[in-house]
């Protein structure tokens, strides 16, 4: 008979009390097993996203819009059928032209430097002729030589071909000719030997400086 069984014709028997150290050690021994079982799982778990969720309506390309297999060659561009922009059919077009056309009045003699200068008006025409200065004198560099050899003509081109001006005074030699004129007349420099420059004006038709 088992101690906790109750014997005929006797009271119910109590079962023996456990020991409280017992209790304490099997408490912690279970304890320590629950630690390690969650130890085990988080190390060997796996999480996984889950699928993105779309939003909005999803696009697919049209066939023509659909890139070609590779190798594959495009077709060529095909221009538009109709205009691209709409006609003016109210308004009135002008078609115009421009013609120039170019008379030689005739030759003229100069340095091969000094380019001629023409009046503003288109009457008159100076060039520089005889020998062309140096650079030196060009520069109006000290101890230059003054270009003694150089000399100014003036011509007319009102007629059919250029005229000769002929002064009443023969202009000084030793002049170079410079780039501005008006309708009266144009500016020559006249060099010194220290480098420096006289400056004067001849009018158009060789009347002294």
């Amino acid at each position: 008979m088992f101690p906790h069984e109750k014997a005929c014709g006797q009271g119910p028997t109590r079962a023996p009390r456990r020991s409280a150290a017992r209790t304490v050690a099997r408490a912690i021994m279970l304890g320590v097993c629950a630690v390690g079982c969650m130890a085990w799982g988080g190390v060997g778990c796996v999480v996984e996203p889950g699928a993105p969720t779309s939003r909005g309506v999803p696009y697919r390309p049209a066939p023509s819009e659909r890139a070609p297999p590779r190798g594959a060659r495009s077709a060529p561009a095909r221009p538009p059928d109709g205009p691209i922009a709409t006609p003016a059919t109210g308004a009135a077009s002008v078609t115009t032209s421009v013609r120039v056309e170019v008379l030689p009045l005739g030759v003229v003699p100069f340095d091969g430097q000094t380019l001629p200068i023409v009046s503003p008006d288109g009457r008159f025409l100076a060039v520089q002729i005889g020998e062309a200065p140096a650079w030196p004198t060009i520069l109006a560099a000290p101890g230059a030589a003054i270009p003694l050899a150089a000399r100014i003509e003036i011509y007319s081109l009102a007629g059919a071909a250029p005229k000769r001006i002929e002064p009443a005074t023969p202009l000084t030699p030793g002049l170079i000719l410079t780039r501005a004129c008006d309708d009266g007349g144009f500016l020559v420099e006249a060099p010194r030997p220290d480098g420096s420059r006289w400056i004067g004006r001849i009018p158009w038709t060789g009347d002294g400086v």
